[in-house]
């Protein structure tokens, strides 16, 4: 290993013939910048990151979807029962919030479980994370607040169309 104050790839042939004059039998290879022999170190750290990263979007993803699934399965169960009341005088905010607050106060509970397992397993999780606490306040509230906001995109399109009703369509319905 020889270290250099400038361009290591002008230094490479000075280094080469002094050892070579220094020891007949001396074989040099695998000359590379230090820089390059760290970095090809950390492959397998950024593949299993990046992988991790791939999977736990997916995951959101598909929670996204089923959370959607649910809410707009609740919403085509209560069509008639939305009827009503905008036939009593609600307003689509009216239906829009309420649909909107059962999808969060589902998702919120989600999320009080999900904190809570996740302080549960941190210990398990400490030899998995580089450069975080297992317990790192700002990392839960983060990714409490993207789930947040993902479940509120989820739930947003089932409580417009909730909204939307037809007071005389829905109270024929079935």
């Amino acid at each position: 290993m020889v270290e250099t104050g400038g361009d290591a790839g002008a230094a490479l042939e000075t280094v080469r013939k002094t050892v070579i004059a220094s020891s007949s039998g001396a074989r040099i290879y695998g000359v590379r910048p230090l820089s390059e022999w760290v970095e090809r170190s950390y492959w397998q750290v950024r593949w299993e990151a990046s992988m991790l990263g791939v999977f736990g979007g997916l995951a959101l993803l598909l929670a996204a979807v089923g959370l959607y699934g649910v809410v707009a399965y609740h919403v085509t169960l209560r069509r008639r029962e939305i009827g009503i009341r905008m036939a009593i005088g609600a307003q689509a905010g009216d239906v829009l919030r309420l649909v909107l607050s059962q999808g969060l106060r589902l998702t919120l509970a989600g999320v009080g479980l999900g904190l809570l397992a996740s302080a549960g397993l941190a210990r398990g999780m400490a030899r998995l994370l580089y450069g975080v606490s297992p317990t790192d306040l700002l990392t839960y509230a983060a990714v409490s607040v993207l789930w947040l906001a993902v479940a509120l995109g989820a739930c947003y399109l089932p409580a417009r169309r909730a909204a939307r009703v037809d007071p005389t369509v829905a109270l024929r319905y079935e």
